[in-house]
């Protein structure tokens, strides 16, 4: 961990998994506003699946009600336990079949912003830090009520095929 902890305002994670056989692309945001914190989480699926036939594309987006100190608390751990802003990319040494791409960004108090990329292949992760950082997030964020949320919203039956834990 650096010497230095740095206050975290801004977050932005965006995961997109396996687009190309209609996975989701998903949003994970925390934006200062005036003292506050409005804390978002976007899913949206652009791309069909292999044979489907009745594709609609579709999106949710949900705000999330945190009080100032639950957000804190969550964007300190981001400082504290996982530093950040001294994690870099993690490359796979091969190509990924059903991959999932993770783009973190980050910014400090100061203004300052460090961004990193990380990739899976199925639920494989290559770092169990970047794969407790990831969990972190998903918890957080309750991005498995607002997943299933999402798919339940698609055709019926769909749903079952395309659950989000056959992507993570």
């Amino acid at each position: 961990m650096s010497a230095q902890v740095r206050q975290i305002t801004n977050v932005l994670l965006r995961a997109a998994a396996d687009l190309g056989h209609g996975g989701a692309l998903s949003e994970y945001r925390i934006d200062a506003e005036n003292g506050t914190y409005r804390v978002t989480m976007k899913i949206s699926r652009n791309f069909p699946s292999p044979g489907e036939s009745t594709f609609k594309r579709s999106e949710l987006a949900e705000i999330l009600i945190r009080d100032n100190r639950r957000v804190e608390r969550f964007l300190g751990k981001l400082s504290e336990e996982f530093d950040v802003f001294a994690l870099g990319g993690l490359e796979p040494s091969h190509p990924f079949l059903h991959p999932t791409f993770y783009s973190f960004s980050f910014q400090d108090s100061s203004g300052a912003a460090h961004s990193f990329q990380y990739s899976i292949e199925c639920s494989r992760h290559l770092d169990k830090r970047y794969e407790r950082l990831i969990r972190t997030f998903d918890g957080f964020f309750e991005s498995k009520r607002i997943f299933d949320k999402f798919y339940a919203q698609e055709q019926p039956g769909e749903s079952e095929q395309k659950s989000w834990w056959k992507f993570w």
